[in-house]
C-alpha cells in the first residue's frame, strides 16, 4: 500500500510504501510505468531515500519522490527493492513462490501541473473578524486548483503560498513568500483536499480608521526545484467602513460586495 502527499508535474512529495519483511538494511525505491515484471523506469521521475525525511524500516519505507516538468500526468507504480542483510533474508514469499527482493507494485497518481485558479465560493467568515478597535471586514474564500486546460486538479495535500506588496496607506511588509490557508484556525492546515481546493481566510484588511486600501497579492505552489510558479495574481481591494462592515474584491472572482 503507498499513501502521497499529492504529487503533480513539476512537484515533489513523499511517498509512504507499507508492508513486511523489507528488511532493517535500506534499499531502493523505483518509480515505474508498469505494473507487473521489470520495473520501467518512469522518464523524469525520481525517488530519494537519503531526503530529509526519507526512512527504511522492516514495515515502512518513505522516500522523496522528485516529478520534473518533462514528466507527464498518468499513474505510475512504486517498487521497494530489499538490499539483502547479512543472513541472506529478503522478502517473504507468497505461497508457492520463490523468495525475492522486490515488492509489489503500489500505484502512484501524478496530476497535471497547477496553473490557474477560481473561486468557488466566498463570504464573511466568522473565525477571523477583525478585533475590537479596528475598522475593516474579513472573508473566507474557497478557491479551486485548476490546470492549464482550467479542468480542477483534484490533488490532496498541495500547500498553497502566498506574496503581497505593501497595502497603499499602510506599512505591511510583502517582501517574503509564505504560506496560504487557514492562519489563525486552530488544528487545520492550508492544504488542498481532495477535490482540490483550499481556503484563504482570512481575506481581508483591519485597520484603525475608515479606508479604501489596495494590494497585490500572488499565489503559488512550490515546484521540482524548490522555486515557486505562480497561478495567480489578484489586484486586491478593500474598503474598511466600520468595525466587521465593508467589502472586499480580489479584481478577478470575488467582487465588492
Amino acid at each position: 500500500m503507498v499513501e502521497d502527499s499529492g504529487l503533480t508535474v513539476d512537484s515533489s512529495g513523499y511517498i509512504s510504501i507499507y508492508g513486511s519483511y523489507f528488511g532493517t538494511s535500506a534499499g531502493q525505491v523505483l518509480i515505474c510505468t508498469n505494473s507487473s515484471g521489470t520495473c520501467n523506469q518512469a522518464p523524469g521521475i525520481q525517488a530519494a531515500l537519503s531526503a530529509q525525511y526519507g526512512y527504511w524500516s522492516n514495515t515502512q519505507v518513505n522516500a522523496l519522490i522528485t516529478v520534473g516538468p518533462s514528466a507527464s500526468a498518468g499513474t505510475y507504480y512504486a517498487q521497494a527493492i530489499a538490499s539483502t542483510d547479512a543472513s541472506g533474508n529478503t522478502f517473504l514469499a507468497a505461497p508457492q513462490q520463490a523468495q525475492g527482493n522486490q515488492s509489489n507494485y503500489a500505484a502512484v497518481a501524478v496530476a497535471a501541473t497547477p496553473a490557474s485558479l477560481s473561486a468557488v465560493s466566498y463570504g464573511l467568515t466568522t473565525l477571523t473578524p477583525c478585533t475590537a478597535g479596528t475598522i475593516g471586514i474579513n472573508y473566507d474564500v474557497v478557491y479551486q486548483v485548476n490546470d492549464a486546460a482550467g479542468n480542477p486538479v483534484a490533488v490532496a495535500g498541495l500547500v498553497p503560498f502566498e506574496k503581497a506588496s505593501a497595502a497603499a496607506g499602510t506599512a505591511a511588509d510583502g517582501s517574503t513568500i509564505s504560506t496560504l490557508g487557514y492562519d489563525y484556525m486552530p488544528g487545520a492546515l492550508g492544504t488542498t483536499d481532495a477535490s482540490g481546493r483550499f481556503h484563504d481566510n482570512p481575506f481581508g484588511f483591519c485597520y484603525p480608521q475608515p479606508a479604501t486600501l489596495t494590494l497585490t497579492q500572488w499565489i503559488a505552489f512550490q515546484n521540482s526545484s524548490g522555486g515557486y510558479n505562480n497561478v495567480r495574481m489578484n489586484s486586491n481591494t478593500f474598503v474598511l467602513t466600520g468595525p466587521n462592515q465593508g467589502s472586499v474584491s480580489n479584481g478577478v472572482d470575488v467582487p465588492k460586495q
